[in-house]
């Protein structure tokens, strides 16, 4: 628990001290935006290690639990399922692999479109 503690806290410090209030000249009140000032190389840093803890290791994890339960249930030893069960069993096989592997893609999907935006703003590659 005291890691996990130390470890969001690191993660979430740069952001801490990165973060101003600045106001918008269409629109009333202030709002909270990150300001690098010209350290770019530092954005970019640490936006590639958020990508990395929030985006690939958790895709990463969930991929290899995925596949390893994907394969434990596809080794099941032909002798104990019966001819008349056999075509329901492949079946069930089947579709807990294709909900495995749709989980995959509704995490990857869910998070894509933000995470491409952070590393597109991270590296500059944003129109003005």
């Amino acid at each position: 628990l005291q890691v996990n503690c130390v470890l969001s806290t690191s993660l979430s410090a740069p952001i801490i001290l990165k973060q101003r209030l600045k106001s918008f000249g269409n629109y009333c009140g202030k709002f909270c935006t990150e300001d690098w000032g010209n350290d770019h190389n530092g954005r970019r840093v640490y936006g590639s290690i958020m990508l990395s803890v929030q985006f690939l290791v958790p895709l990463i994890i969930i991929t290899f639990c995925y596949t390893a339960i994907s394969f434990k249930l596809g080794k099941v030893n032909s002798s104990l399922i019966l001819k008349q069960n056999q075509r329901a069993a492949v079946k069930r096989r089947q579709r807990t692999n294709r909900m495995l592997i749709g989980m995959v893609v509704a995490f990857s999907a869910s998070w894509f479109t933000s995470v491409l935006f952070n590393v597109l703003r991270d590296y500059d590659r944003l129109p003005a």
